[in-house]
C-alpha cells in the first residue's frame, strides 16, 4: 500500500505518460488530462475497472449487465472511444458501435493507474480515439537492493451474497530484475437493487484471473519487460434479456482475454536519441453467447475469437532543451474466427451455419505518427500528426472476397499559457477518425428481414475536436474546467440499395450521417485544513444527429459527484455523494430501447460513507453503500446498481 497523503490536493499533480507517449507534467499540458493513481483508487475499492471509473469527472459509465461496463467519454462510447492496457490497444476489429463489456476484463488488481484524455489522442493513438483514450496502466515490478520477497492478500466480501473474491500475489526482487506474479478469484453473486428492485437474477457470474510482469535491467541503459495477462468471465448473465426480452437465458459462457507483450527500452544521453522503445504483442479475445427463446426449442451457440498481433516502435528526441519530439511506426493484425451452431433440443441435432462475421475476416493497420512538445517561457505548445493505412479482407460464400483499404490523415496543435504561476489558460484542436471494421463489414447477407452488403468506398468516421479550459492551482485548492466540441462527420449507417436477393431488401453501409457534441466539465478540491478535504467534478454534455435534427443516441444526462474526506494518520473517513438528471431528451432508438424506454431515465442519488485503516502491513476497508437505499440505475444500463449495502476488504502485503 502506498504511504497515506495528507496534501490530497492533486488535480495536475501527476507525472502522466499516455499524453505525448513521454513522460510530462500534468499541469501545463494544453488539453484536458485525468489520472488516478492506485492510492487514490484503492480509497474506493471499486469491485471492477468500470466501476473504478463511476464518479470520476469526464467519464460517465453504462452496465449492460453486470458484467460490463463501458465508459462514456464526451458523449461516445464503442468504437468511438479508445481503450488501451499499458498502451496497448483493447479496441478490434470487432468492436461494436455501442457499449461493450470489453474492459471488465482488465482485473482490478492489476491497475496501478488510471490515465484518460477526453477528446484526444488520435494523432498518437490512431483510430477510435474521437471521443479520447483510456489507458489502463498494471502494476510495474521495482528492483530493490536486495533480494526481495514481499507477498500480498487481498479478500473482499459484499453483504447479500453480491461478492466473495480473493486476490494474491507475490513480488520477488533484486538489484537487476523485478517479477510480479499474481491470481485472483471473484464469486459476483446477483446484484440486489434499492428499495423494491430486490435480487436480480440472473445476474451474478465468476471470474478467474493471472498476471505475471518481468522487468529485466540487461544493461544500465537497456530494460526489458516481458508480460502476461488471463481473465476469464464464466455465465456472465444479459440480466436485462431476460427481464425485459423474450429470452429464457442469454449468457457469455464464457468470455476470456489474454495478452502477451514485450518490450525491450534503450535510453541514452544524446539529444537526437533519448530513447528508444520497442513493443511486440498478441493479444486472444474469446467470447461464447448461449442463448435460448422461451417457447422455442433451440439454442444457439454463438462463437468469435479474435487474434491480435501488433508492434510498435517509438524514439524519443530532444530537439533542443525546450523541444522534445516522439516519432514511431506501429501495427496490428486482427484475425476474427466465428462460428454458430443451432441445436434442436428435442432431437439434440445439431447445424452449424456462417457466425456473427464471416469466418477468418481480417484487418491490417499500419500507422506513422510524429508529435512535439515545446516549451517556451510562459508557453507549453504541442502538435502532431499521425497517418493510418488500414486493410480489410472479409470471405464471404456468396459474394467472394470483400476488400476495402481506407486511409486517414489527422493532426492536432493545442497551446497553454501561464498567467501566473496559480494559473493556465488552454485551448486545442484537432482531428480525429475512425476506421471502418470487421464488425461494419461483418453483417453480410440474410440479417433479420434484410440483405446487408459492403461497400467497397466505405471510408473512415471523422471528427473536429475543440476545447478551451483552464487550470489552476495553489497550495491548498485546486481546479480544472474545460468546454469542447466534436463534430462528427461520415457516420457509418445504412441506406436501401433498392435491388433484392433471395427476396430480401439490400442494404448498403454509406458514410451518411453527421453529429454535433459539446459541453462541459468542472473538477475542483479544497483542503480545508490539515485533516478535512472537499473534491467533487460535474459534467455536462449535449449531442444532436444534425442530418435528423434528434438527438444523439446514448447521451448521459448532467451527473455528478462530490466527496468529504477526513484523513488522520492511520487512515480515512470519506462521505461520497453521487447524482444525475434524468435524462427524457432521447433518440427514437433510444425510446425503442427496452433499458431506457419512451420516458428516458429518471434522476438519481446516492450516499456512500467508507472508512480505511491502516496498520502496518494490513488495511481495513469498509463501506456502507448506498446508505438511503435509492432505486437507480446509469442511464442506459440494464441492470439496477446495488441498494443498501455493506462493502469489506481486507488486506496484507509486505513491504
Amino acid at each position: 500500500m502506498d504511504t497515506l497523503r495528507l496534501d490530497s490536493v492533486i488535480i495536475n499533480e501527476h507525472l502522466v505518460v499516455t499524453a505525448y507517449r513521454q513522460t510530462k507534467e500534468a499541469f501545463p499540458l494544453p488539453l484536458t488530462f485525468h489520472s488516478s493513481t492506485k492510492f487514490e483508487l484503492a480509497e474506493r475499492w471499486s469491485r471492477t475497472v468500470p466501476e473504478m471509473l463511476m464518479g470520476l469527472p469526464g467519464v460517465f459509465v453504462q452496465k449492460t449487465t453486470h458484467g460490463a461496463g463501458s465508459p462514456i467519454i464526451r458523449g461516445l462510447t464503442g468504437q468511438q472511444t479508445l481503450l488501451m492496457v499499458d498502451g496497448i490497444r483493447i479496441n478490434n476489429a470487432t468492436f461494436r458501435s455501442g457499449p461493450n463489456q470489453y474492459l471488465n476484463t482488465i482485473d482490478p488488481s492489476w491497475v496501478q493507474k488510471l490515465e484518460y484524455m477526453p477528446g484526444s489522442g488520435s494523432s498518437e493513438y490512431g483510430s477510435d480515439a474521437i471521443s479520447g483514450v483510456l489507458n489502463v496502466i498494471t502494476a510495474d515490478p521495482q528492483m530493490t537492493s536486495y533480494f526481495k520477497v514481499a507477498p500480498e492478500v487481498n479478500v473482499r466480501y459484499t453483504s447479500k451474497g453480491m461478492e466473495k473474491s480473493a486476490q494474491a500475489a507475490i513480488n520477488l526482487s533484486s538489484q537487476k530484475w523485478a517479477l510480479r506474479i499474481g491470481s485472483s478469484f471473484r464469486d459476483f453473486g446477483d446484484l440486489v437493487g434499492g428499495a423494491s428492485v430486490g435480487r436480480q437474477s440472473p445476474s451474478g457470474y465468476n471470474q478467474k484471473a493471472g498476471e505475471a510482469k518481468l522487468n529485466v535491467a540487461l544493461r544500465s541503459d537497456l530494460r526489458f519487460v516481458a508480460a502476461w495477462q488471463y481473465l476469464q468471465q464464466d455465465t456472465v448473465p444479459l440480466y436485462y434479456r431476460v427481464a425485459l426480452e423474450n429470452f429464457e437465458y442469454y449468457q457469455f459462457a464464457p468470455q476470456a482475454r489474454q495478452l502477451l507483450y514485450g518490450k525491450l527500452q534503450y535510453s541514452t544521453r544524446k539529444k537526437w536519441l533519448k530513447s528508444l522503445q520497442f513493443i511486440v504483442s498478441q493479444q486472444d479475445c474469446r467470447e461464447t453467447r448461449l442463448s435460448a427463446r422461451r417457447n422455442q426449442l433451440k439454442r444457439l451457440e454463438e462463437k468469435d475469437r479474435i487474434i491480435t498481433n501488433g508492434f510498435q516502435l517509438q524514439a524519443l528526441t530532444t530537439v533542443s532543451n525546450r523541444w522534445k519530439m516522439t516519432s514511431g511506426v506501429e501495427s496490428y493484425y486482427d484475425k476474427v474466427l466465428s462460428k454458430q451452431v443451432e441445436t434442436e433440443l428435442n432431437s439434440n441435432s445439431s447445424l452449424e451455419k456462417r457466425g456473427l462475421y464471416p469466418d477468418k475476416s481480417q484487418m491490417e493497420s499500419w500507422a506513422f505518427f510524429n508529435t512535439h512538445t515545446i516549451d517556451i517561457k510562459r508557453f507549453q505548445v504541442s502538435g502532431g500528426w499521425r497517418y493510418n493505412l488500414f486493410k480489410l479482407q472479409v470471405q464471404e460464400e456468396q459474394l467472394g472476397l470483400t476488400t476495402i483499404k481506407p486511409n486517414a490523415l489527422v493532426g492536432n496543435i493545442g497551446a497553454s499559457v501561464r498567467l501566473f504561476n496559480q494559473l493556465r489558460l488552454f485551448g486545442n484542436v484537432g482531428t480525429a477518425f475512425r476506421s471502418p471494421n470487421i464488425d461494419d463489414l461483418g453483417t453480410l447477407g440474410i440479417v433479420g428481414q434484410r440483405y446487408e452488403l459492403p461497400n467497397y468506398q466505405l471510408q473512415p468516421e471523422k471528427s473536429r475536436n475543440m476545447e478551451l479550459g483552464m487550470k489552476w492551482k495553489s497550495k491548498s485548492a485546486s481546479a480544472q474546467l474545460s468546454a469542447y466540441q466534436i463534430l462528427l462527420n461520415g457516420l457509418i449507417g445504412r441506406v436501401l440499395s433498392g435491388d433484392s436477393i433471395a427476396g430480401y431488401p439490400v442494404y448498403l453501409k454509406e458514410n451518411i450521417a453527421s453529429a454535433i457534441v459539446k459541453g462541459g466539465d468542472l473538477q475542483a478540491e479544497v483542503q480545508l485544513n490539515s485533516s478535512w478535504v472537499l473534491k467533487g467534478n460535474i459534467g455536462y454534455t449535449f449531442g444532436e444527429n444534425t442530418i435528423t435534427k434528434e438527438p444523439l443516441r446514448r447521451i448521459p444526462p448532467l451527473y455528478g459527484r462530490a466527496e468529504l474526506q477526513y484523513k488522520f494518520s492511520k487512515g480515512l473517513v470519506r462521505l461520497e455523494g453521487l447524482a444525475a438528471k434524468a435524462q427524457t431528451r432521447l433518440a427514437k432508438a433510444d425510446q425503442e430501447d427496452l433499458r431506457i424506454g419512451k420516458e428516458g431515465t429518471p434522476k438519481w442519488s446516492v450516499l456512500n460513507l467508507g472508512y480505511v485503516q491502516y496498520l502496518g502491513q494490513f488495511t481495513y476497508c469498509f463501506e456502507f453503500h448506498n446508505l438511503l437505499d435509492r432505486t437507480y440505475k446509469t442511464h442506459g444500463s440494464g441492470v439496477y446498481a446495488p441498494g443498501r449495502s455493506l462493502w469489506i476488504q481486507l488486506s496484507f502485503q509486505l513491504k
